[in-house]
């Protein structure tokens, strides 16, 4: 899947499509022979970062993201704020993360229960930050880094300015759903070079941020991570890991939602890179479907030599929607206009 010439790292390759860059949607997957309904096209296996909503994490298995039905799984860690279905499941993702992953959510997870402060209210109609406020506020976030990490020390004594910036990290507001999926990509980065490579090479966003509020969310929670994760991990640890993601994740998540309902229960979502590279219709052509944790691509139509391959990014209920209500929907969760076949003919 890599290494191919032309292609981007991580994308999707089949001797019957291929990806090529467009003038409106940056890149997509194109049939390049006839291609019949019910092809199995591709499987996605994991996601190389996602998150699990904290109020779903005693009902969702985070290695194979079972669903308990409402009812929460017996075996459960609570030093690291997870449940599984079963003990296999338990044992692969800690083998999987290893002993510096499995400390690492052990330190989340102690901030998100230390925590006894009220999240700020979030103001949901502020504008979205631009490229600028984007770079000083990691700018910021940056420099306060190796202050952070002087308080730290064990080698020499913290001087004022830096036990003040490990204060200022500690104190702000916990956010658990950031903090996990920022943590999700430094683990993504500090054990799989190839994964993380895979996901630069998505096509970013540069004003990845709903709100204010919302990147200084996202710069409070790397702070924290800063000030708790094992120092073996502080090297990917940095501004430029978590802000990168950011711009990828974005635009380029998938949402993990239950499987036998139409997908009505929203769990969570993460980013499965080769997945990203097919776009969205609301009149798709190809069929998505998850099992366990990868994503199944299937044609969901007779397909002709030269159409795109389109999934579409809306759940059950959300396909039925009138066109003005689909466009504002995929323009507030994707931030595109959506100018398919459907929309523009107001279908």
């Amino acid at each position: 899947m890599n290494g191919v010439e032309g292609i981007p790292h991580g994308a999707p390759v089949s001797p019957v499509f291929a990806v090529q860059e467009t003038p409106s949607a940056g890149r997509a997957v194109f049939a390049t022979s006839d291609i019949a309904k019910g092809t199995p096209l591709w499987i996605a296996d994991t996601p190389s970062a996602n998150v699990i909503l904290r109020e779903y994490r005693r009902e969702l298995c985070v290695q194979c993201f079972t669903y308990n039905r409402g009812r929460e799984w017996k075996i459960r860690d609570n030093s690291v704020g997870f449940a599984f279905c079963s003990i296999s499941c338990q044992q692969e993702w800690t083998d999987t993360l290893g002993q510096e992953g499995v400390q690492a959510w052990k330190e989340v997870e102690k901030l998100n229960k230390g925590c006894s402060r009220e999240r700020e209210m979030v103001d949901a109609i502020s504008s979205i930050p631009t490229e600028d406020d984007i770079k000083l506020a990691w700018s910021v976030a940056s420099a306060m880094t190796p202050l952070i990490l002087a308080a730290r020390s064990s080698i020499t004594r913290p001087n004022k300015p830096a036990r003040r910036a490990l204060a200022f990290a500690l104190q702000a507001p916990v956010v658990p759903d950031v903090l996990s999926m920022l943590l999700s990509g430094i683990l993504a980065r500090s054990r799989d070079p190839d994964a993380w490579a895979s996901i630069l090479a998505l096509w970013p966003n540069h004003q990845p941020y709903k709100s204010a509020d919302d990147l200084k969310e996202h710069v409070s929670s790397f702070l924290q991570l800063v000030a708790v994760l094992p120092p073996t991990l502080l090297p990917f640890a940095t501004a430029e890991t978590c802000h990168m993601l950011a711009t990828r994740d974005s635009m380029n998540s998938f949402g993990i939602r239950s499987l036998d309902d139409d997908g009505a229960e929203f769990f969570g979502y993460g980013v499965w890179t080769s997945a990203s590279y097919f776009n969205h219709s609301c009149s798709p052509n190809v069929e998505k479907k998850r099992v366990g944790l990868a994503w199944h691509f299937t044609a969901g139509r007779d397909i002709c030599k030269g159409e795109e391959l389109c999934i579409t990014y809306l759940s059950g209920e959300e396909r039925a929607l009138n066109t003005d209500a689909r466009r504002r929907l995929l323009m507030n969760s994707w931030g595109f206009k959506c100018v398919c076949d459907k929309c523009t003919a107001g279908l």
